[in-house]
């Protein structure tokens, strides 16, 4: 186990280092450093993913790296912005057309995805969470079995449940919903 804060220490080394997880590892450790200065982590953000860039990767590796530094060092939309025109006037410049506007554009796209699922499937888990808290409460332990099926219900199922613990009184009501509503 590795844990990626140790890695402070050895800055200089990440800084030689021409594996692209190197430069993951730079940004995770900058965002963390630099939490609530995001205009000091815009430029962060531009350095790294110039020296992605000037490693002579291929293509396709370029635009998987830049998009798991973008993903980890999210700017406020205006920086965003400014980063992304920078980053366009910056491979233009080097005759490096590696990531257009419109690769820009898709991986910004993929960003606003990934944030979106990773919101709901946040709220979700939260929903879970309340949920065996209620049940605990109202019904006693709730088995590992009843979790994992809570886990595997939508987000409409999971509040269609919150509204009917009220009316379980005993575990077999619950597991009796359960089966309804999971298909187990």
């Amino acid at each position: 186990m590795v844990k990626l804060l140790d890695f402070r220490q050895e800055w200089e080394a990440l800084e030689q280092d021409h594996n692209p997880f190197a430069l993951v590892v730079m940004a995770h450790l900058e965002t963390q450093r630099l939490k609530g200065r995001p205009i000091e982590l815009a430029e962060v953000k531009f350095n790294l993913a110039k020296r992605l860039l000037e490693r002579g990767y291929t293509h396709q590796y370029v635009i998987k790296f830049f998009l798991g530094i973008d993903w980890l060092m999210l700017l406020p939309p205006e920086l965003e912005t400014r980063f992304r025109i920078r980053i366009a006037d910056y491979t233009k410049e080097q005759k490096m057309p590696l990531l257009s506007r419109s690769e820009l554009d898709v991986l910004e796209e993929g960003r606003v995805k990934g944030l979106e699922e990773g919101m709901q499937e946040g709220l979700k888990q939260g929903m879970v969470i309340v949920i065996v808290s209620m049940l605990e409460k109202r019904l006693g332990k709730v088995t590992q079995k009843a979790k994992g099926q809570l886990n595997k219900l939508t987000s409409e199922q999971l509040q269609e449940l919150g509204n009917e613990i009220l009316t379980f009184s005993t575990r077999a009501e619950l597991t009796n919903w359960l089966q309804q509503h999971s298909g187990q």
